[in-house]
């Protein structure tokens, strides 16, 4: 039973929000959380660029980990090489 309710095509959107993976998520934030602690901390209690970006990146991140994890994964598979030729493209020009 269980293995046909997170097979299934056409799913709501209120049953993606229920088989999504909490704990994978909560241990994702818990990550980031103590890496801004040891980042907070090795600047000495002030909270400057170094923390203030890597605050930033996480809740940018975070936020498009959960809204990818909504898509559709027929989607992600058929666009995935050219994200992956976007990303090329854009390490050879910027960094």
């Amino acid at each position: 039973m269980l293995n046909n309710y997170f097979h299934k095509r056409n799913m709501s959107i209120s049953d993606k929000i229920l088989s999504f993976d909490y704990t994978l998520l909560f241990l994702v934030l818990l990550l980031g959380v103590i890496s801004m602690f040891a980042m907070y901390s090795s600047e000495r209690g002030v909270f400057s660029y170094h923390s203030q970006n890597h605050l930033y990146r996480l809740v940018i991140f975070l936020s498009l980990f959960i809204l990818v994890s909504f898509l559709k994964i027929e989607y992600i598979y058929k666009s995935a090489y050219i994200f992956y030729f976007i990303i090329l493209l854009y390490q050879k020009l910027f960094l």
